[in-house]
């Protein structure tokens, strides 16, 4: 009987090495397998993890706003030889803000339309020369505000990647507080064009950049003719 019980232990033994001899085959088959495939795993393309890749630009609604500075061209203030209050022609006035709110709507990848609103101030040129009397100079503002409403034709070409260059053309209406004059209106016409350099992030939604505007007012009322520069950061934001 012992007998019998070392042969049937001897047989599981002889089983469980053969299943452990056919185990290894296996595991080298399916490394061989693998390593067959290695080349092939290496050489297929990584999948797209976002970011940059298939950077899709959005178009629609709009609306952006400026915060910078401006400042005139031309103007008058004191001269001190002849103690005229608004005599003295300079070349600009000082530097003041500006500020700017715009909604638009992008039609095509390079055009879209926009109106715009913005105020200009002017530190330091009266619009009239002076007289040398100082009771009429002193009606003369030295310092004051030009608000514009304006309509625009905007041009983008987008150079490189997400980098584009924007150029727009706009006219409208323009207020002077106070007025350049007594016995005169605040109403005046602007026009102009303007320049700028815009990035569109990664946030599909958002564009930053950097936008320089030239304007030409005109005030019928007093014969004034207004010139002006604004540089402006710009966000926009794309519904």
């Amino acid at each position: 009987m012992l007998t019998a019980k070392l042969l049937m232990a001897q047989a599981d033994g002889d089983d469980f090495l053969g299943e452990l001899e056919d185990e290894d085959a296996d595991g080298s088959s399916e490394a061989g397998r693998v390593e067959a495939g290695e080349e092939e795993v290496e050489a297929a393309p990584a999948e797209t993890m976002g970011g940059a890749t298939g950077f899709v630009f959005r178009r629609g609604f709009y609306t952006s706003s400026d915060l910078g500075a401006f400042l005139r061209f031309g103007g008058y203030t004191y001269d001190e030889q002849t103690l005229c209050l608004r005599c003295k022609a300079r070349s600009t006035s000082d530097l003041a803000p500006f500020i700017g709110l715009s909604v638009g709507y992008d039609m095509t990848d390079w055009l879209g339309l926009q109106l715009s609103f913005g105020s200009g101030y002017v530190a330091g040129a009266a619009p009239i020369q002076g007289t040398g009397q100082a009771h009429i100079d002193g009606t003369y503002p030295l310092d004051h505000a030009i608000t514009m409403v304006n309509v625009a034709s905007v041009f983008s070409w987008y150079f490189w990647d997400r980098l584009a260059l924007q150029a727009k053309l706009f006219g409208g209406i323009a207020l002077l507080t106070p007025e350049p004059m007594q016995n005169t209106d605040a109403t005046a016409f602007d026009g102009g064009a303007g320049l700028g350099l815009h990035y569109a992030t990664l946030l599909t939604d958002v564009i930053i950049g950097l936008d320089t505007n030239f304007y030409a007012v005109y005030h019928p009322g007093a014969s004034v003719f207004i010139p002006g520069l604004s540089i402006a950061p710009v966000i926009k934001y794309v519904f």
